[in-house]
């Protein structure tokens, strides 16, 4: 592991033999049921949705999951993640008609990020993370989950993509706490794509990917940071800069363009021509 597990340095070799570990974390019966609703049959049955409409010619609204599939992913990520026995009531609360009438209008929503989880997170136990969750299986090229052990992961250094601080100064690493917001998010998204294009160039790699190897990775509390002394010359500068919060480097990651809404509208470009 000589350019050791930081998202930023891991090879792509170690990501390879962290993925091929998570299914080491996912042994109870239930929960590997639920690991293939939501990483397999969850996409799978939103894709045949909307490929049954473009067969028919439609741009109408469908829907896309059901307040029982719905509730189902949120079964899925407490059982993943943090337990909080509350949520899934709180899902269930919501009316069934308000879950699909807002999974329709998501269907054919030409907003950004922030407009998509604003529209879901009007719904009952709906906050950014489970909004993010929807996303994912219904656009898993373009969003991320946002899991803690992924944001926590690419924010080991506690700076946002842009260069800013994370503003939750206590904890770090594993236990780094998270405020859940709508620029943790963004941010969240960023640095995941520049994982991906990273680690793509030898191989196709998706954010499903990258959030089972965070996972792992976190289930194993491991080490990310390599010692100073076993670094590169390159590594140690960045660690350096980290640490003396570089204003050169925040200056550079401020004036990057907004890489999210880019890659949503070279996605819809994508789509039309193929219409044509």
């Amino acid at each position: 592991m000589a350019g050791g597990l930081s998202a930023e340095d891991i090879s792509l070799h170690d990501f390879q033999e962290a993925l091929g570990r998570y299914s080491k974390h996912v042994r109870d019966d239930e929960l590997k049921e639920l690991d293939t609703f939501r990483f397999e049959t969850m996409p799978k049955l939103i894709e045949e949705r909307r490929q049954k409409r473009a067969d028919l010619g439609s741009e109408e609204p469908i829907l896309l999951i059901t307040k029982e599939e719905l509730v189902k992913l949120v079964v899925w990520k407490l059982k993943h993640g943090t337990f909080r026995p509350k949520l899934k009531q709180l899902v269930e609360s919501n009316d069934e008609s308000e879950v699909h009438k807002l999974m329709q209008n998501l269907s054919v929503h030409k907003g950004q990020t922030k407009e998509k989880l604003q529209l879901l997170t009007q719904l009952k136990g709906i906050g950014p993370a489970t909004a993010s969750l929807v996303l994912s299986c219904t656009w898993p090229t373009q969003y991320p989950f946002f899991s803690d052990e992924l944001f926590r992961w690419i924010h080991w250094n506690g700076q946002h993509a842009d260069g800013t601080a994370t503003g939750i100064k206590n904890g770090k690493g594993w236990s780094r706490p998270i405020g859940y917001t709508l620029k943790e998010y963004e941010s969240l998204v960023l640095r995941s794509m520049d994982i991906q294009r990273r680690l793509s160039q030898d191989q196709e790699l998706n954010f499903l990917d990258l959030e089972k190897v965070a996972y792992v990775l976190g289930k194993e509390r491991a080490e990310v940071e390599l010692p100073m002394e076993d670094m590169s010359s390159s590594q140690r500068k960045r660690s350096v800069e980290e640490a003396m919060g570089s204003q050169v480097g925040n200056s550079a990651k401020r004036s990057r363009p907004n890489m999210i809404e880019s890659a949503e509208s070279t996605s819809r470009r994508s789509r039309t021509r193929k219409k044509l």
